[in-house]
Parts: structure tokens; C-alpha cells; sequence
């Protein structure tokens, strides 16, 4: 995963509970509950962001 500011990061892991930040990734407990809108969303703005992918 690409780094976005840690600003956009914690945007999105606020509406996604379940998920837990790593160092360079996102853990989810559950397939289940992953919000995939949110997921792509995410990763758009990150892709978007310029500077170095980590």
C-alpha cells in the first residue's frame, strides 16, 4: 500500500472500526466487515496524493 498523509489515513479508519492501521497496511478481523466503497475510496486518495509509495 501506497502512504497517504496520516490525516487522509485516520479520516478513513474512522469509519472503518474494525480495521486496525500496520506499518504499511490495514488489518481487518473479519472478511466480513470490510467496507470495500471505503477500501477503494481510500486507496484513490492515496493514489492521488504525490510523494513516495512507502
Amino acid at each position: 500500500m501506497v502512504q497517504s498523509s496520516a490525516e487522509d489515513v485516520d479520516q478513513y479508519l474512522a469509519e472503518l472500526p474494525e480495521a486496525r492501521r500496520g506499518e504499511g497496511c490495514l488489518r481487518f478481523r473479519t472478511p466480513e466487515k470490510i467496507d470495500f466503497t471505503l477500501v477503494r475510496d481510500l486507496l484513490r486518495a492515496t493514489a492521488a496524493t504525490p510523494g513516495p509509495a512507502c
